[in-house]
């Protein structure tokens, strides 16, 4: 009886384990995409240097719409740095500020990806003991359920 406790305690575990890694494994999607967005942002600022004052662009407004618009100073932008604060910066600043919240995100990426790396070795360890209390020694397979004992 105690044993079938350990083995629903460590069953228990895992899955809270695993729905912890799937958290992480989101979270590190989440920073690659955001990523992908400070890197245009960057591109977007250099090309914006090259620009002159009232200068025509396209821009999206949606999906397959577009509107013709001048960017009346190209040397300066706004940037969102808050919830619902928007602040104009010279394209120096922008883009300092940009790459520092590169680096955060970077930073963020890592810790998580460490977390991720302990989550997953101990789920290994909980899933190698799980093996040997019900005694199939083999990864992968499921422990019996309740209804089939």
């Amino acid at each position: 009886m105690a044993q079938d406790q350990e083995i629903q305690a460590i069953s228990y575990t895992i899955q809270v384990l695993e729905e912890q890694a799937n958290i992480l494994n989101e979270r590190q999607e989440y920073y690659v995409e955001t990523l992908q967005g400070l890197q245009i942002t960057l591109t977007t600022i250099d090309e914006l240097e090259q620009l002159p004052d009232n200068h025509e662009i396209i821009l999206p407004i949606g999906n397959r719409a577009f509107l013709k618009a001048k960017v009346q100073e190209p040397s300066k932008i706004l940037v969102a740095v808050g919830r619902d604060v928007i602040m104009e910066k010279a394209l120096p600043d922008a883009r300092d500020y940009t790459r520092k919240m590169m680096d955060e995100i970077k930073n963020a990426q890592k810790t998580t990806k460490e977390q991720l790396s302990q989550i997953l070795k101990k789920l290994d360890e909980l899933k190698g003991a799980l093996n040997q209390r019900v005694g199939t020694g083999s990864g992968g397979e499921e422990p019996p359920s309740e209804d089939s004992m």
